[in-house]
């Protein structure tokens, strides 16, 4: 396949409406995803953007974004197994490039559309007429053979309604990236950019400590990290008004006071 790589051109090779979080949230639900390989898999989300689902990349430009992006080193062969756990995934399609020095080019990445395998496709598929089998033939080989690829990687890929539970690294990556959306909110006037990193990294990982992150649906972590911050911010304010500051005064003067009569002074009154 050789196009160029604008967006009007590559997206002539998509394979439907792309949307981005079902992307993501597909590679999720089939696979449990170190820290860097949800960062790829978010930074492939975004470049499929603009094509419907298509995009060109060579795997140097790949790592040169990443690292812009996330302020993280990531190796060649990282990036290789990424993109080849996605192709075994089944959530794109691979079609490599290569220069006549053999030298890796930018590949073409197709996301593929989300599919439900179950015995209704498979009942149909035996009503066919008998003269448009052999027309299927390689293709139903290719699907009972991605199939069981599927079966070795997640024995639980068929089960729809089966969601594997956040682990703490995925949970402290999305609050992390939640509170962060609120940056602007709830720093500006409070916290500079460094305290607010400070903050947020202790509410995570106090978040995490305690196991409060196992009665926290993926679906409210945004809602919890807004409503958390709301109450830490409340509580900066107030320390840092003129109330409190009365507050804290009189209670160093009560505690810094001497009593000009001593106990035993008061016992023999």
């Amino acid at each position: 396949m050789l196009v160029n790589a604008k967006p009007e051109e590559l997206i002539k090779y998509s394979k439907g409406t792309y949307n981005k979080e079902v992307f993501i949230s597909t590679v999720v639900d089939r696979w449990e995803l170190t820290e860097k390989q949800m960062k790829m898999t978010w930074l492939a989300a975004d470049l499929a953007v603009k094509a419907e689902g298509v995009f060109s990349i060579c795997y140097d430009n790949f790592i040169e974004m990443f690292k812009r992006r996330f302020k993280m080193d990531i190796s060649l062969s990282s990036v290789r197994r990424f993109f080849g756990l996605l192709h075994k995934l089944e959530v794109l399609t691979i079609n490599h490039a290569k220069r006549k020095n053999n030298k890796q080019s930018a590949n073409i990445y197709i996301v593929e559309p989300t599919e439900k395998v179950d015995i209704v496709e498979q009942e149909h598929a035996n009503e066919q007429p008998q003269e448009h089998l052999n027309e299927h033939i390689g293709e139903q080989h290719n699907k009972v053979f991605n199939k069981d690829i599927n079966k070795s990687l997640n024995k639980d890929y068929f089960n729809c309604n089966y969601k594997k539970p956040l682990t703490s690294e995925q949970f402290r990556l999305l609050l992390t990236n939640a509170a962060n959306e609120f940056y602007t909110k709830f720093s500006v006037g409070r916290y500079s950019k460094k305290q607010w990193n400070t903050l947020i990294e202790k509410f995570v990982s106090d978040t995490i400590d305690s196991d409060r992150y196992l009665n926290i649906p993926e679906t409210k972590i945004k809602g919890y990290a807004y409503k958390s911050l709301e109450i830490i911010t409340d509580n900066t304010d107030y320390k840092r008004s003129e109330a409190f500051a009365d507050y804290q005064e009189m209670m160093n003067e009560l505690s810094n006071e001497q009593p000009s009569i001593k106990l035993y002074d008061w016992l023999e009154v």
